[in-house]
């Protein structure tokens, strides 16, 4: 959803006929899309938090996900410092890494992508934009 053209709310209670995602995964840390998720979201939906807000207390709507029951997920699992050192994982180990992407396919593809993961005929596929 490019939300430069669309209103992602409406967009996302569209394609979901009215029930909203099951899953957002907010990854701008901007304060309207952290309020915006909420909107999304299904009833007992859940928000995982990626995007790293740029003050130090961002407001949650909380009547909204308490009335919704939503589950809220914060993740930070590395350090600026850890991005450097896999980013230089992968430039010396790239001919690994190529073994183990089996698959690299569009986004329109993702049904038989899936598929390939289930069936088990691909190790790690990756969606290319």
């Amino acid at each position: 959803i490019n939300v430069q053209n669309d209103d992602p709310t409406a967009r996302v209670l569209e394609l979901t006929d009215g029930k909203g995602a099951d899953l957002i995964i907010e990854t701008s840390g901007a304060p309207p899309a952290i309020a915006q998720a909420a909107d999304m979201v299904r009833i007992c939906g859940r928000i995982t938090g990626i995007g790293i807000p740029a003050a130090s207390e961002t407001p949650i709507p909380y009547k909204a996900s308490m009335l919704k029951a939503i589950d809220w997920h914060f993740n930070m699992s590395s350090s600026y410092t850890a991005w450097d050192k896999a980013l230089g994982m992968i430039e010396r180990y790239a001919d690994v890494l190529e073994s183990i992407v089996t698959v690299c396919s569009d986004l329109e593809e993702w049904e038989s992508v899936f598929s390939s993961m289930e069936n088990e005929t691909s190790i790690k596929p990756v969606f290319v934009f």
